[in-house]
């Protein structure tokens, strides 16, 4: 029975997401080809015509991308507000800024946790191991990448993307072994050959 309400529940989640109507100035207006849309298209390909640059200019990637993104939504607030509508801005700023906090707050929780690993030398003395054992670069890559494909599923971390970096985290270890014949330092952890 509760299999067949569960079922029934997927089934007409769908159906609820399109119940759900906009606002209905927002439904209305298209900005895309007003003044305001070519604005914030060419503060976007401006912004970001500046990126590659930035060792000519000598200027952080974050600058001209945060400050033309920061104009765009003010390019968005006068868009609304031109046709008397301030709540919709309002709604829209308030969820991309709910959206960023949280990429940044799981950002901030992985990179911990990877870092901590990092510290505690456990990809070096990983890499360490495979060395000393002698597996070429192809064994190193699918085991590194077995690894990850079975570490990942079971791994107490917060979301997927998490699990994503120690699997990324695992790649890079197999394409920065370099195989020696003799013993390899790596930090505090030695393995030698046997």
């Amino acid at each position: 029975m509760k299999t067949v309400i569960s079922a029934m529940a997927l089934i007409l989640l769908p159906g609820a997401a399109w119940a759900s109507g906009g606002h209905a100035a927002a439904a209305a207006t298209d900005f895309a080809s007003s003044v305001y849309g070519y604005l914030g298209l060419v503060l976007f390909i401006v912004a970001y015509s500046l990126v590659p640059l930035e060792n000519k200019l000598h200027l952080r990637k974050s600058k001209p991308v945060l400050l033309a993104a920061g104009l765009i939504w003010i390019l968005v607030a006068l868009a609304y507000n031109s046709i008397g509508d301030t709540h919709t801005a309002h709604q829209a700023i308030k969820e991309s800024l709910l959206e960023y906090a949280e990429l940044f707050l799981f950002l901030l929780a992985a990179m911990t946790y990877i870092n901590a690993l990092e510290e505690r030398n456990v990809f070096q003395s990983l890499r360490a191991f495979l060395v000393s054992r002698g597996y070429s670069l192809r064994k190193i890559f699918w085991i590194t990448g077995s690894l990850s494909f079975m570490i990942s599923p079971i791994m107490p971390l917060p979301a997927p993307k998490s699990r994503t970096l120690i699997s990324v985290k695992f790649c890079s270890l197999a394409s920065n072994v370099r195989l020696r014949s003799s013993p390899t330092f790596f930090g505090d952890v030695h393995f030698s050959r046997s």
